[in-house]
């Protein structure tokens, strides 16, 4: 009599830790495609110092007074230095996100994300998809996106070209 309970016990418990947890947020599951726009920098291409010139999404839970605190994942435009472009983040975790991205045209040996450097938020209810002001993002019914298992989201963000960082990265407020 004792081997079928052990038998039955073995069974719900291995049929317990074996269920698959989907909205665990070490489960890495979608991908998030941003296409930027920052045609409105005149000076595209100019770089001071050692700026990489390149363009950054970084995926933020909440604001903080400096946008690379809170960064959950982020990406570049990698060797590509144009002002118009797409950058995919893959595995990103379920949840729900801030959208950041910004153009590394100045140089700070200290931050990537430094002064003057031009920045948008992602916001759908706003023009251009795009708000310098993370209280706005955050009052706003549009400024977070979703990220579900096994799908792609495609979003589009334009800057207007008048937001920059300023001093040592801190949003212009």
């Amino acid at each position: 009599m004792k081997n079928p309970v052990i038998l039955l016990v073995m069974i719900v418990m291995l049929a317990l830790f074996s269920c698959d947890d989907v909205d665990s947020p070490s489960d890495p599951v979608g991908t998030l495609k941003v296409t930027y726009d920052f045609f409105a920098v005149g000076d595209f291409g100019t770089l001071s110092g050692s700026a990489t010139g390149q363009v950054y999404v970084y995926l933020v839970q909440k604001f903080a007074l400096y946008p690379d605190y809170n960064v959950i994942q982020s990406a570049s435009s990698g060797s590509s230095t144009a002002s118009t472009g797409t950058i995919t983040i893959n595995n990103v975790y379920v949840g729900y996100y801030y959208v950041v991205v910004f153009y590394d045209q100045n140089y700070d040996e200290d931050w990537t994300a430094s002064s003057g450097d031009p920045y948008a938020i992602y916001d759908a209810t706003q023009s251009g998809n795009a708000t310098s002001n993370p209280y706005d993002a955050c009052e706003g019914d549009g400024a977070m996106i979703t990220m579900t298992k096994g799908h792609t989201l495609d979003i589009s963000i334009t800057y207007s070209g008048s937001d920059e960082f300023t001093s040592r990265n801190a949003w212009l407020l």
